[in-house]
């Protein structure tokens, strides 16, 4: 009874964020058209983007198992391609071709967590992708500051945010990693993090492959 009770609390909760912060949202960016100066508009349409960002992450989360995104065999280079090839300091180094069946919406997703982390913290990221016998092993390499092996597991947790070695002026809303393990999870597959010894966080992704032919 009461696991049934915490699961509506969270599908209510989840419904109320959706309604009761997305539409004025939705009116503050219609109401944007109106502001004059140009500086102002601008600090605005950021904070709107940060707190677009923030809710859309927290009903990622609330979403839970929920998804009803069905699996698919996808080209998991082509969506790291896709991650890299959005303006900024991203380098993809792998095949052109390489499947895995998974939920692509949520599976990029995971990915862009992933990269939008990398490029938050450590400006530029480098992705590799490898196929192996049975797995494809995704690497993503940033070059900031890195975790303490012992603040690994707390790194994964929701809300939370390593401030002893991230910045707090970078934003984010502490579920990124989060959304991106249970995403990867949700695959069959595992999400480690380390610290290079050359410095810089790695994200290794490891997802079951199509088949050989992939």
């Amino acid at each position: 009874e009461r696991i049934h009770r915490l699961v509506g609390e969270r599908t209510q909760a989840r419904a109320a964020v959706s309604h009761d912060l997305r539409t004025p949202l939705t009116r503050l960016r219609l109401r944007l058209d109106h502001v004059e100066d140009p500086a102002g508009r601008r600090a605005m349409a950021s904070d709107l983007d940060d707190m677009q960002a923030m809710v859309d992450a927290t009903l990622a989360y609330l979403g839970g198992d929920a998804d009803p995104e069905p699996r698919q065999v996808t080209n998991v280079a082509s969506s790291l391609m896709g991650v890299a090839d959005a303006g900024r300091a991203v380098a993809y180094g792998g095949p052109g071709r390489a499947l895995a069946t998974v939920r692509p919406v949520a599976f990029r997703r995971a990915l862009e967590n992933l990269v939008d982390n990398g490029v938050r913290y450590g400006a530029r990221v480098r992705i590799a992708l490898a196929a192996e016998e049975t797995a494809l092993v995704l690497r993503i390499d940033d070059d900031g500051p890195g975790i303490p092996a012992c603040d690994v597991a707390c790194a994964f947790e929701p809300f939370t945010r390593l401030e002893g070695s991230r910045n707090r002026n970078t934003g984010g809303t502490g579920l990124g990693l989060t959304i991106a393990r249970r995403a990867v999870e949700a695959e069959g597959g595992t999400l480690i993090l380390t610290t290079r010894p050359e410095g810089g966080l790695r994200a290794e992704i490891r997802v079951p492959r199509a088949g050989r032919g992939g």
